[in-house]
């Protein structure tokens, strides 16, 4: 061998270190590691720089060639690329969505999120497996944008923008319908050719026209398996390829299988051979595939949009101020948010200064300060008094539902469903030895034919996908039919959590409680209409539901006037300045907190907001609760089957009314602030064992909510979206809380009984497929009909079950 340089030397073909490709030629060398080109050696140098060389122990040779690129991507400059890219931006950050098409295993995505590991300016690094996007958070500079594209080419996974709309499944599903018009073209016509060789009594000119016929269905079938089933090819390649054993393995062992033994028949043995079995083969698996492709398709919409559209707005039309759903919004229409709610859409500021909080989406805490005619991205908090916004783009509800599930969510992958994938896997490899078991035994016992026959209808028959399809159908449309009813998951396979429940803990007031109450009493020194005008707007700001209260109470116009220095201290209370006048409004400890002595002493058993103005004190709304319907015969039959708790952060004047009303077994903890509530559902969980389902308004609960294993933000205005909640339930759907958990146990039991029959279903036919006694065309037509089975068992159950627990009609 030569040495060239310092690294290179010309050799044999040689594997390299970083993408396994054989190294042809000159051989660039790097730590004794042979790499193939100049670009693999450069990434496992940055790799190496970065302390990042476990990529190389999650398995072998897991790296992608760097591909060349032209140019130096001058095109990131123009304002519709950035506009495509960018999701997000403020002084400091960017944040950009991109396609990434080479992802193909676990190691890209631990390089792929580990990226703020080599590149300073990268914040962070967030990949989708299923949709191949990575979505990166980037310190904002001039060449960043450059700088990354850059970077993720070296490393192999050249980036793609991605397209207005995404198109990209509606081509899919037109390409797949070609394909299936195609092969189910050519099956028909080769069944029809092959019609001679099943009857009896040829004469010489049939045998003439049987030759024609002969050469014509080979013709024939070469679309189907060149053009139809390449899809099949190029998965089980890529898989193989990266030692991963698919069910497409299997399908194309036997497409292969039944080609040879075809062409070995038709032109050695003079038989018809089995053309016309494997274009119907291929014809039925294509038709398989595209009933679970759109099926999938169907829930995966509903769930994009369904699952986030408890989110609404305040939309103005003419004087008035009216409750739209985002997806109505247009550009140019006038919003209005208030303090806590979440910006649904990219809009311009129309008032004169206002505070965000883009936490949501940066995952930093921070407060930023926007002025009029700022321009705004959708997902920011408001942090101060009412804002007034003037959309400037249509509402993109996946971009909020997609920030939504990337918030720390748990559950992107239930228990069940990672036993299944695995259970997959292992079925994979068991029907390929089977099958060459099959082979072996039949070719000395029938010969060669007959081992062909049984080795080919044992791989067609068996279906593991069936197994792979039944938990993502079952709760993904699970999840769909609670959208319905305003029950909205961030991720299907909560589902499958219900029955994991064992504790159940409620806020009382906005959860149990309406948020509207029958009587509200003011105790205090009389308030002059502009002082009324001025609490009204002051709470008019807040989602807190005595806020709510006291403003739908106070019966006057709302004056045209700024509201300054807006302050909501969750679980205390308001401050805010109207002109000349300061505001305090309440609870007790929050006047006194800012100096403003309570002369009253108020003790009657009903919720209470104080009021105190320019450091003096004025008096005390009093509210009457009302339960709503049923819910507290509702808490008295789930505390059979749950530990069931109420946590109040208000005092326990109404303890005696509760408890006189529900069970013993109910604990209740009063005077709880969203600390105290915090502290509770960690408690409950380490002590008592079992899941912790938390409900509650989404405003002093956010915290406890995060805590819990599952939290359930109870709304009545769509205007309040909760983040950090798991599910956002409308308070009506609350009376149907006992039959959803049992629906949940209904769910598990579908997929457990679809597991069972896709089970006996393989159980039976490669019974007799190894005997045998299934040709490879009933094979053929048996094999996607089980996925179907599968697919309409879920979905039919899961229908059937919604209705049988009154939760859809």
């Amino acid at each position: 061998m030569t040495l060239i340089g310092d690294h290179s030397i010309i050799t044999d073909l040689k594997p390299c270190f970083h993408c396994g490709e054989n190294c042809q030629g000159q051989v660039h060398y790097y730590q004794e590691h042979p790499f193939c080109c100049q670009g693999c050696k450069t990434v496992y140098q940055i790799l190496e720089g970065s302390s990042l060389n476990d990529y190389y122990s999650l398995e072998e040779n897991p790296g992608l060639k760097p591909i060349a690129v032209i140019g130096e991507y001058e095109f990131l400059d123009l304002p519709e690329v950035k506009e495509q890219i960018i999701q997000f931006e403020d002084d400091n950050i960017y944040r950009i969505k991109l396609n990434i098409p080479q992802i193909h295993c676990s190691s890209c995505i631990y390089l792929l999120e580990q990226l703020h590991q080599i590149d300073d300016n990268i914040q962070s690094s967030r990949v989708n497996f299923q949709s191949r996007e990575i979505v990166l958070t980037l310190k904002k500079s001039d060449n960043i944008l450059r700088s990354v594209f850059q970077l993720l080419n070296q490393l192999g996974y050249t980036p793609q923008i991605p397209e207005a709309n995404q198109p990209k499944s509606h081509r899919q599903s037109r390409s797949l319908l070609i394909k299936i018009g195609v092969a189910g073209f050519c099956f028909g016509n080769i069944m029809l050719l092959s019609f001679p060789e099943y009857i009896s009594g040829h004469t010489e000119v049939d045998n003439t026209f049987k030759g024609i016929f002969k050469y014509l269905i080979v013709l024939l079938i070469l679309p189907v398996l060149f053009y139809a089933a390449s899809d099949y090819y190029k998965a089980a390649y890529t898989n193989l390829k990266h030692k991963y054993l698919s069910v497409d393995v299997p399908i194309v062992l036997g497409i292969t299988a039944l080609t040879i033994r075809s062409i070995y028949e038709m032109f050695y043995l003079a038989h018809p051979g089995y053309f016309d079995s494997l274009a119907g083969f291929i014809f039925f698996l294509l038709i398989g595939k595209w009933f679970q492709s759109r099926t999938y398709e169907n829930l995966s919409f509903d769930k994009k949009y369904s699952s986030f559209f408890p989110l609404a707005v305040l939309k103005k039309e003419g004087s008035e101020f009216h409750i739209t759903s985002i997806k109505e919004l247009v550009k140019g229409d006038i919003i209005k948010l208030r303090n806590g709610e979440i910006l649904p859409v990219n809009a311009q500021l129309l008032e004169d200064q206002a505070s965000f909080d883009y936490s949501f989406v940066t995952g930093e805490s921070k407060t930023v300060v926007k002025n009029q005619k700022d321009n705004l991205f959708a997902g920011g908090k408001l942090m101060s008094a009412v804002a007034m916004l003037l959309v400037s783009n249509e509402a993109k509800p996946n971009y909020l539902h997609e920030l939504w599930n990337n918030n720390d969510s748990e559950y992107a992958k239930g228990r069940t469903t990672a036993i299944i994938d695995i259970i997959s896997q292992k079925f994979t490899i068991a029907i390929v030895l089977l099958a060459v078991v099959g082979f072996l035994f039949w070719y000395f016992n029938s010969g060669f034919s007959k081992a062909l026959e049984v080795f080919t209808a044992i791989l067609i028959v068996a279906c593991p996908c069936a197994l792979a399809l039944a938990a993502p159908f079952t709760y993904g449309n699970a999840s769909r039919l609670l959208g319905k009813v305003d029950i909205y998951l961030k991720d299907a396979s909560i589902v499958e959590q219900f029955s994991q429940i064992k504790n159940i803990i409620f806020d009382k007031t906005g959860t149990l409680t309406k948020r509207d109450a029958t009587e509200v009493i003011y105790q205090g020194e009389t308030l002059n209409t502009a002082t009324q005008q001025d609490i009204k707007a002051i709470t008019s700001c807040s989602l807190h539901p005595l806020s709510k209260f006291l403003a739908n109470h106070i019966n006057v116009s709302v004056r045209d006037a700024a509201i300054e220095h807006y302050e909501e201290i969750t679980g205390k209370g308001i401050s805010a300045a109207i002109g000349k006048n300061s505001y305090c409004i309440g609870s007790r400890q929050w006047l006194e907190e800012n100096g403003i002595w309570v002369t009253d002493t108020i003790d009657n058993g009903r919720s209470s907001v104080y009021v105190g103005s320019n450091g003096r004190y004025m008096g005390c709304f009093e509210f009457s609760n009302i339960y709503r319907e049923h819910i507290l015969d509702d808490l008295k039959l789930l505390s059979k089957s749950h530990n069931v708790s109420i946590v109040s952060g208000d005092g326990n004047y109404e303890e005696r009314f509760l408890k006189q009303s529900l069970v013993d077994n109910i604990s209740m903890e009063f005077n709880q602030s969203p600390a105290d509530k915090f502290k509770f559902v960690r408690t409950m969980r380490k002590n008592q064992g079992g899941k912790v389902m938390m409900f509650g308004d989404g405003i002093n609960d956010a915290i406890a909510l995060k805590e819990s294993d599952i939290g359930v933000a109870v709304t009545e205005d769509t205007g309040s979206f909760t983040p950090n909640s798991d599910i956002i339930m409308h308070a009506k759907s609350l009376k149907k809380l006992t039959n959803i958990l049992t629906y949940g146990k209904d769910c598990n039991r579908v997929l457990y009984g679809c597991l069972v029959a896709s089970i006996i279903y393989n159980l039976v036919g490669l019974g007799f497929a190894f005997t045998g006694l299934l040709s490879p065309f009933v094979a053929a037509v048996l094999m996607p009909l089980s996925s179907v089975s599968v697919v309409v068992i879920a979905v039919g159950l899961t229908n059937y079950f919604a209705h049988k627990r009154n939760i859809v009609q």
